[in-house]
């Protein structure tokens, strides 16, 4: 009884509920051929790559769940196709698993254009009485099967997944073909909506870094090519040490003094703005009321990681590795415009250094002036707006793809046995 509890998955269409367990199965069980050319090459073959002709599917561009012919684009002509395949070929909807560097991703054959299975991939022929394309792709890409397959898979650090590791290899089938469809096809609908966001994502990123590239003047010079009405005065460099009262370092917690609190500490993170954890107000006193609040509108940057600099926008502690650009009175768009320049600053920077708060208090960047030859704050603030509407666009659609990641991933945990 307790086996076949463990073969009914916690969630489950509600057609199937009275469908019993599933059964677990040898993935070899299920497959008619495993189409496997590791070690071709069309040199063995006599023969070479061309500029053209049918690409050639291996480990780096067979990525999860979708074929990227921009990466390791090789081709073959109709001679190397046909030697290389020999009666082979494969089909539109064919399941296809990378073996090794990067071993595990799941893609499926996306036409009935013809391709090349080359380096470390490897494609499955199904036995259609037993097992769906769709389903196999989705349960091999299940986080089961990945950490039972990393299990029986033979090297160090990177692991390959070799025939005998995938005659060991077990996977959780239902027993009806149209439960495993409906499966297949709830997921398949997840990772179309995922794609959908993250080609917007990437849309709205593109879109803020060719506004930023015509909002901002190029190297070299002083005007911008895009400008609001009414600015026509030259941008000048001006020392950051000009703008900022100071630049800060926080205090380094220990893990076991971070908690479930309400004030956010900082640190060298890029993801939720850098933000570890919350800590309450006891905690903020570890170092004798020495830990300094930082108010929001700050900018944060560490001395070593030139991705790790952001704008937090409310009240924080932050760690011994951190600095904090400082100045009471700017509001959140003029440190979201100065926020930019910085980056900008960072992309240039020997990184082999420390971006120090020295370093950074000396260095120069662009600011519009207005006719006295000072800083043009309003400028600063219509473009620091932009910026912002842009970046928290960015961030909703940020959100939106978190969400439907968990969501799949939630799923994927609760749908598998």
């Amino acid at each position: 009884m307790k086996d076949t509890q463990k073969l009914i998955p916690n969630r489950r269409f509600r057609e199937f509920m009275d469908d019993g367990a599933w059964e677990k199965r040898k993935l070899l069980e299920r497959v008619e051929k495993v189409i496997d050319f590791r070690g071709r090459t069309p040199k063995k073959l006599g023969m070479d790559w061309s500029d053209t002709g049918y690409l050639a599917l291996s480990a780096l561009n067979v990525k999860n769940g979708f074929i990227d012919p921009s990466v390791d684009a090789h081709y073959g002509d109709q001679v190397l196709y046909e030697t290389w395949m020999a009666g082979n070929e494969l089909h539109k909807g064919q399941v296809l698993f990378t073996t090794e560097a990067p071993m595990g991703n799941v893609a499926q054959v996306p036409d009935d254009n013809r391709y090349i299975l080359s380096q470390r991939t490897i494609a499955f022929e199904v036995k259609k009485e037993l097992i769906t394309e769709n389903y196999l792709a989705v349960v091999l890409g299940s986080p089961n099967s990945f950490a039972d397959l990393t299990a029986l898979c033979s090297g160090g650090t990177a692991k390959g997944v070799s025939q005998k590791s995938l005659s060991g290899f077990h996977i959780s089938v239902p027993r009806e073909l149209e439960e495993q469809e409906k499966i297949a096809t709830l997921f398949q609908s997840l990772d179309n909506l995922i794609t959908h966001h993250q080609r917007k994502l990437e849309k709205i990123k593109n879109f803020k870094s060719a506004y930023l590239s015509k909002m901002f003047p190029k190297e070299g010079e002083k005007y911008p090519e895009l400008r609001f009405a009414g600015f026509t005065d030259a941008w000048e460099q001006r020392q950051l040490g000009e703008l900022y009262d100071s630049v800060e370092s926080g205090n380094r917690l220990p893990k076991n003094m971070l908690n479930e609190g309400t004030i956010p500490y900082v640190i060298a993170k890029t993801t939720d703005n850098g933000i570890l954890m919350r800590i309450d107000e006891g905690t903020s006193d570890y170092h004798g009321n020495k830990m300094k609040m930082f108010c929001g509108g700050s900018i944060t940057f560490s001395i070593d990681n030139p991705e790790a600099i952001f704008l937090q926008n409310e009240p924080f502690y932050t760690s011994n590795i951190m600095r904090v650009l400082y100045k009471k009175e700017y509001n959140s768009n003029h440190s979201t415009f100065i926020l930019e320049s910085l980056k900008k600053l960072t992309n240039n920077y020997n990184w082999s250094l420390k971006f120090s708060g020295p370093v950074v208090m000396n260095s120069s960047i662009l600011l519009p002036l207005n006719g006295g030859g000072k800083v043009n704050w309003i400028e600063v603030e219509a473009i620091g707006q932009v910026i912002k509407s842009l970046d928290n666009l960015i961030t909703l659609h940020q959100r939106k793809l978190a969400k439907l990641k968990s969501i799949k991933q939630a799923y994927l945990n609760e749908m598998f046995v």
